[in-house]
């Protein structure tokens, strides 16, 4: 071979080393660095900075942030998807309620200069105006699901939030309703517009009390309780603040209780009478978009409650008399038992909640039933929950 051939060759291999190095070496840039952030931030650091954090389930095929009071994202109408604004306004978009096949840009904003409340109530939070391809009045091909957020703490007993829409063509609000839960109220809706969360003033903002009908105290304006024999047990619950009934009026003491209920219930109690805040460390896969995320947090930060798994809770599966056990005896740790209770079920009673079942017994937090039965699998009521956290109390 020529040596000038040769010294090409060399100089044509020493050229592409150089490049294979730098493809090798060079970090990822903007766009890597911005995927990395949005598919794997921790639940934590969500809750920590919601004032920069949306949010939208798998359905959606991207967002973008508009400032810190909006968010837009592409959603598919075969596949739905739910889309939230910082976990204060959500809406849920079921398979095929938008209309057609092309993809639609779902956007939530904060109104700025949003029109005045109703007369006599107090907005909770903000206005928010929930368009479809930037139309402000989409009518949806099935119902769809709005979730707004508020204060459970900073609402007055006896005052009842509700969701309301704005109509335009008579410009005035209108009441829907919602179903309340701890901290947001739900509403199904068939359009889009402007949607807040209202609730009535407190009497600063009333007529003076003379002029006023006498109203029924929130537990006395419970429909189904009475005669109940955990009337008194769920009437001095209301009074601390740790429970209220539906918007119905209706208590439900028979119904069974969920395990998001009766840990929003157990660490409502623990505030109020125990000295308690929510102090929500990390929560469960199954929980972050979950009206009770917060305080189920918070019962899993203080060792209250645990998951089937790391990432699983079962928020909204009914909970069974041995898990409430275990539940309140790790909430106010009274003297263990040195033998467990002698139910004709005791045998049916898990290794694992044994000894929970057996200390709740004994210190008077549950018993059993009149057949001298503790059915330790068996569904726990609304008036039983409320019952055996009370009793609990009374241990602290």
């Amino acid at each position: 071979m020529q040596p000038e051939r040769k010294l090409k060759r060399k100089m044509f291999v020493s050229c592409l080393i150089l490049l294979c190095s730098f493809l090798w070496l060079a970090p990822p840039g903007p766009a890597g660095a911005a995927t990395e952030e949005i598919t794997q931030a921790a639940p934590d650091e969500t809750k920590a900075n919601p004032a920069t954090t949306n949010d939208a389930d798998a359905g959606a095929a991207g967002s973008q942030e508009v400032g810190d009071t909006g968010i837009e994202v592409l959603v598919a109408p075969v596949a739905g998807a739910t889309v939230s604004l910082n976990g204060i306004a959500a809406v849920n978009i079921p398979a095929g309620a938008l209309n057609g096949t092309a993809e639609l840009p779902i956007a939530i904003h904060k109104v700025t200069d949003p029109p005045s409340p109703p007369q006599g109530y107090k907005l909770l939070d903000s206005v928010f105006e929930f368009t479809v391809g930037g139309e402000t009045s989409y009518n949806f091909a099935k119902p769809v699901t709005l979730t707004l957020s508020y204060l459970w703490d900073s609402l007055p007993t006896g005052q009842t939030p509700a969701v309301h829409y704005y109509d335009e063509a008579d410009s005035k609000w209108v009441s829907l309703g919602g179903t309340i839960y701890p901290d947001t109220v739900e509403v199904t809706v068939d359009h889009f517009t402007k949607y807040g969360l209202f609730a009535l003033k407190g009497l600063v903002d009333r007529p003076a009390p003379d002029t006023v009908p006498d109203a029924p105290s929130p537990q006395d304006a419970l429909t189904d309780i009475a005669g109940h024999w955990a009337e008194n047990n769920i009437k001095e619950m209301v009074t601390l603040g740790v429970i209220s009934g539906y918007p119905d009026s209706s208590f439900r003491p028979d119904a069974p209780i969920t395990r998001a209920e009766f840990a929003t219930f157990l660490v409502k109690a623990m505030i109020k009478s125990m000295g308690y805040t929510l102090e929500a460390e990390r929560g469960f896969d199954d929980t972050s978009e979950h009206w009770a995320a917060l305080y189920i947090a918070s019962a899993f930060s203080y060792g209250v409650v645990s998951g089937y798994d790391d990432k699983t809770f079962g928020p909204d599966d009914t909970i069974n008399r041995e898990q409430m056990a275990a539940m309140l005896v790790r909430a106010v740790e009274p003297a263990p038992a040195a033998e467990g209770p002698q139910f004709a079920d005791s045998r049916s009673i898990s290794d694992w909640a044994g000894d929970g079942v057996a200390a709740a017994v004994k210190s008077g937090i549950m018993t059993g039933y009149p057949d001298n039965t503790f059915a330790p699998q068996g569904k726990a009521t609304r008036a039983e929950a409320v019952t055996a956290i009370l009793n609990a109390l009374k241990t602290v």
